[in-house]
């Protein structure tokens, strides 16, 4: 069962790359973001390329990426249905050593507490290109270090 910070899809989604991440797949990252609709997407990134099969809308509730129907989950059970979506080939370069990334991406989730969710863009502005990630809290935080977020800039 999700713990009291993981009670919403959008943070077992986050709490499941950390999950990677200590796992060793150091290069499966994220580009979320706010669309026109208000809904918050995320994308997944292997070693900088999006895996189109594990893009998340907010709008799709529990089911999250990899899982083949809605349905509550815990950022381990989350892992590995993202794990097991990944083809050999994306899940050999996501196991590139990225210290720096991981780092970053654990302070980023706790700058979003228990409730903010990051966006490199919105309606309004492109976060990424003014170069930070906005907080759906009000508050920003640094880009990523590395190339991840390369093609979106």
């Amino acid at each position: 069962m999700p713990s009291m910070t993981e009670t919403r899809p959008e943070r077992v989604l986050l709490q499941a790359y950390g999950v990677l991440h200590r796992r060793g797949a150091h290069r499966i990252q994220v580009a979320p973001g706010f669309y026109a609709t208000g809904h918050w997407r995320c994308s997944t990134l292997v070693d900088g390329e999006p895996v189109e099969a594990l893009a998340y809308s907010n709008g799709m509730g529990w089911r999250l990426p990899g899982l083949e129907h809605a349905r509550v989950v815990d950022a381990e059970q989350e892992a590995d249905a993202i794990w097991a979506a990944l083809s050999p080939e994306q899940r050999e370069a996501a196991q590139r050593p990225d210290p720096a990334y991981t780092v970053w991406f654990a302070a980023l989730l706790v700058a979003c507490g228990g409730d903010a969710l990051p966006a490199l863009w919105d309606d309004s502005r492109h976060h990424l290109r003014e170069g930070y990630v906005a907080l759906s809290s009000g508050g920003t935080f640094p880009l990523p270090p590395g190339d991840s977020l390369e093609r979106f800039a």
